[in-house]
């Protein structure tokens, strides 16, 4: 009976470690709804380390990759670090800004901002003049199932393992 119990206590502790070294994924889309690029679709994902219930203030984002304009946004394009927004506990959106070097017509300049009090006001903003913000366009987020590190994974694997061997031998 005991061996049960341990047994239960390893996947309860596994389980719970697995939601707490996992990064938080986000996938958002949007459309241009003003400038040059009215119409255009765009979409991308991020990721970043997962947060309390109750986080408030930026945290930098591990990875982030958006297509607009038939160009890829990368998070090493980033002009100043990119950042996740939060306000107890609400994702607010991201600030993410890519000016890139060359003509503005074939790779525009683009800024990701997040919303004030909710992510629904969150938006991007363009430029494919060189003159300024030229146009915006609307920001829908989606958090996707949070993926496990390897290592956690491993150890998960390493205990099941370990307790079926104690199984055996007894």
């Amino acid at each position: 009976m005991s061996l049960i119990k341990t047994l239960i206590a390893a996947l309860t502790l596994a389980t719970a470690s697995l939601g707490a070294h996992a990064d938080a994924i986000y996938r958002f889309t949007g459309t241009t709804d003003s400038g040059s690029r009215t119409g255009e679709a765009y979409d991308g994902e991020f990721s970043i380390a997962d947060v309390a219930n109750d986080f408030d203030g930026s945290l930098a984002l591990l990875s982030f990759s958006m297509n607009a304009f038939g160009q890829t946004y990368l998070l090493s394009d980033a002009d100043a670090p990119a950042l996740a927004y939060f306000a107890a506990g609400t994702f607010l959106g991201v600030d993410f800004s890519a000016s890139g070097t060359g003509d503005p017509a074939l790779r525009p300049i683009v800024t990701l901002m997040p919303g004030w009090f909710d992510p629904s006001e969150a938006y991007l903003a363009y430029d494919a003049t060189g003159n300024g913000t030229e146009g915006f366009g609307s920001l829908a987020f989606e958090r996707l199932q949070a993926v496990p590190e390897p290592t956690t994974a491993a150890l998960l694997l390493l205990g099941l393992v370990g307790a079926g061997t104690l199984r055996r031998r007894r």
